[in-house]
Order: C-alpha cells, then structure tokens, then sequence
C-alpha cells in the first residue's frame, strides 16, 4: 500500500500521540485520597484548600512491590513541586509512591501537626497495603529540604499504633523501613539551622524546645537505615545537616549511606536524581 504524505504526516501524530498516552499513563497519580475523615477532631480550624491529602502513584505488579511516603519541603512555607518528580521516578522504578500534601506552618498549623499528618500518611499506606498491592515489610520514606526534616521526625517515632484503636487505620504502625533523605533540614539548632523552618514550624522558643524536633538528637538504635544526599554548596541548608544526622546514625549503629555532591546547591540537579535512582534499585529493600 502507497501512503501520500499527508498519510504519513497522520500516522505519525497517531503513533507519537500513542507513545505519549502509554508514557505518561505509566506515571500518573491515580488518585487523590484525604488522609483524615471530613469529622476528625485534628482538622478543626483547617480550611478546605487545606485538608492534607496523599496522591498515589501506585505500581502494577504480580507481586507485592516496595513503597515510599514522599514528602514535599518547600520551608513549612509550601510543597515543594519536586517530590511529584521524585514520585514519578519511583514509579518508574517498581516503586508505589505517596505524596503528602501535609498542613504548613505558615498557614497556622504548627507543631505537632505536620507530623500528625506524616505519621497518619504512613498508617494509611499500612492499612491499605494489600488493597495497593505494597509489601508492608518495605515501606519507607524520602524527603528533601524541609520535607527531609519532617521525613527524619517520622523515621524517630516509636509509635507501632493502638492495638485497641476503634480506627483501624490507628492501629497500624507510622515508623518507616528505611529513609532517603536529599539536602535535608535536620538541626533546629545554631550555627546550621534553617532558622525559617525553624520559626515557621515553632514560632519564637528557646533551644530547650527546639531541642525536641531536632533529628539529629533524638536517633535510637530503632531509627531505620538512612541514605542521605547533600550538595557540598549548599548555602540554604548547609550540608552540616546531613553530617550531623549521619555521625547520630553511626553513633547508634543504624546503617547509613551518605553522598556529597561537589559544587551542587540547593537544587534536585542530575546528579542528586541520578543517585536517588540508583538508590532506588539498590538501597530500596529487596523482598
């Protein structure tokens, strides 16, 4: 059969218009889910537009697959757009993906409730394994900037969930597998702090206070294997950050593999994506 060039011209655009559907339907989020019920005592005073929600990127598989809670930094000021990427790289990877869209400090949620939201997000995930085909053995969580200090806070809480809970979903554990971290904040504490994050999540306190969020300082042999990224010219969130959760890692002999990038800043470059991809092949347990 002889095809005119226009001919051509249709079933390119048909074949490239294809290639893109097929591209793209293997990396979308399939749904939006709210993590807590419209009556739940936490969400009083939370406007609409402001109810924390999970976008899941689920993983089609025979078998059950790993997953990671990914949670967004931005300051505690907004979500950041990069944990959809890291999302969808994870997906890519044989890896369900959960983005949480957590209340902001900036908006008057403060401490506690960003973590109320993370470790209700890891719950979650936990009680709906089976129904996203998720091995609950391999569940953990990555973050970056501000999300990396709330994602060190959920890896050091030691709560496996209320046996007696009337919700189910409260039964179950919020303490991840393991940790990705990339160019995290960790120290609410001088002289490397990221002093917004810190006013932001608690407002004006003291050491003492600040003392009680600060990773680096509450890690126990319970705390899961961690893999931390940082760029070594980083100025926003200084790389002493990650130094110092790592020596608190090492210090309680809970595995930890860290990589510096020389001259990279505060920024997801393709060096930070190509080894949070290795990370995810290798690092990632393996069932």
């Amino acid at each position: 059969m002889q095809l005119n060039f226009k001919s051509v011209l249709v079933v390119a655009f048909v074949l490239c218009f294809g290639l893109s559907v097929g591209i793209c339907s293997s990396t979308h989020a399939a749904e939006k889910i709210n993590i807590w019920s419209t009556d739940a005592a936490t969400l009083k005073n939370t406007d609409a537009k402001d109810i924390p929600t999970l976008d899941l990127y689920l993983v089609k598989s025979e078998t059950p697959v790993a997953a990671i809670l990914v949670i967004p930094g931005g300051g505690y000021k907004h979500h950041s757009s990069g944990a959809w990427s890291k999302a969808k790289l994870c997906q890519k990877h044989g890896v369900a993906a959960f983005v949480l869209k957590y209340r902001l400090p900036s908006k008057g949620h403060r401490y506690p409730l960003p973590l109320d939201d993370a470790q209700r997000a890891m719950r979650l995930i936990h009680h709906n394994a089976k129904k996203w085909n998720i091995d609950p053995t391999r569940i953990g969580v990555t973050g970056g900037s501000s999300g990396g200090h709330l994602a060190s806070l959920l890896c050091n809480s030691n709560d496996k969930g209320n046996t007696k809970a009337k919700d189910p979903i409260d039964r179950q554990p919020c303490r991840p597998g393991f940790a990705i971290l990339v160019q995290p904040v960790v120290t609410f504490l001088k002289p490397h702090a990221h002093w917004p994050s810190r006013v932001r999540m608690l407002g004006d306190v003291t050491d003492d206070q600040a003392k009680k969020i600060s990773p680096e300082l509450l890690v126990t042999t319970q705390t899961p294997p961690t893999a931390l990224l940082h760029g070594s010219a980083d100025r926003l969130v200084p790389p002493e950050n990650s130094k110092l959760y790592a020596a608190a890692l090492k210090a309680k002999g809970v595995k930890v593999e860290t990589t510096y990038f020389d001259g990279v800043a505060h920024v997801f470059s393709k060096p930070l994506q190509d080894k949070f991809e290795q990370l995810l092949e290798e690092f990632v347990p393996k069932k």
